[in-house]
């Protein structure tokens, strides 16, 4: 017999003993053929929209954090540019005052380490 032959031809061989029956049976079979095929498709569909859901709330739990983390970098950096220009501020303010008071430029510049040039534009 040809399912002894070839193994894969005995799954044919028991549909079409199944189909060759009656229309009954016939139909009962087609019925269940379809309805495996449908919760089979079903089911396709409840994974696809789950991991569609899954997605969009990784990419918007992402986006949240994203935002919250350049928020923080950004005020970190800020916060920083802004000590350093009070720094800078601090110190011409400083030169100038010396220099307003008659101190020696050598002095105010090894004092501040600012330039002699710089010193002398203030």
């Amino acid at each position: 017999m040809l399912a002894e032959k070839v193994p894969e031809s005995g799954d044919a061989f028991e549909v079409l003993k199944v189909v060759s029956r009656s229309k009954k049976t016939r139909r009962d079979y087609e019925i269940r053929e379809k309805s495996l095929k449908d919760r089979a498709s079903m089911k396709s569909w409840y994974m696809n929209e789950g991991m569609k859901k899954g997605i969009e709330e990784g990419v918007k739990k992402g986006r949240e954090e994203g935002v919250k983390k350049g928020r923080e970098e950004g005020v970190k950096k800020g916060r920083e540019e802004g000590v350093k220009k009070g720094r800078e501020d601090a110190i011409l303010q400083t030169a100038k005052n010396l220099k307003n008071a008659g101190v020696v430029l050598d002095i105010i510049s090894k004092s501040t380490g600012l330039s002699l040039d710089e010193i002398q534009k203030l």
